[in-house]
């Protein structure tokens, strides 16, 4: 359990804890019982180990201002911690590098047919399955219009 979460669940109640894993996860009144109070004394335990990292020492013996996030950082850096961790204690993160797509967004315009690829998104898919089926409906309209030229009906 992350520091993040276990913070969440350290400040809800175990009756609002009980209450979400009853109703929004749908778990038994018994399993969601035993569940919560479970992760209360893991959240506790997490908590411990909070106060004993030595992120939270650096942090809070550099101050909350720039010198503490770059220590913060520094010190996170050289232990291996996740950017994640270092966040939580005041330090800077990494910025993203990847260029992630946008699952909603295409740049796919109408025009020619071209193929799906592995990491295509869902909005890329779509476009491109809409030219193709457009060069469809234009196909079977040709089609119509020479068997309608030629005499013959459907």
């Amino acid at each position: 359990m992350d520091y993040q979460k276990a913070s969440r669940i350290r400040k809800k109640g175990l009756l609002s804890l009980i209450a979400e894993k009853k109703f929004q996860e749908g778990q038994s009144l018994g399993s969601a019982i035993g569940g919560s109070i479970s992760e209360k004394f893991k959240a506790r335990s997490v908590g411990l180990k909070e106060k004993l990292d030595p992120l939270n020492w650096v942090s809070s013996l550099a101050g909350k201002g720039l010198f503490g996030k770059v220590a913060t950082t520094i010190a996170g850096r050289a232990f291996g911690r996740s950017d994640e961790t270092i966040k939580y204690f005041g330090g800077y993160g990494r910025k993203n590098k990847k260029n992630k797509k946008d699952p909603e967004f295409t740049n796919i315009s109408s025009g020619p047919i071209k193929s799906i690829k592995i990491n295509d998104s869902i909005a890329d898919v779509a476009g491109k399955m809409y030219n193709l089926i457009l060069k469809i409906n234009e196909v079977m309209k040709k089609i119509m219009n020479w068997n309608i030229f030629l005499g013959k009906s459907k």
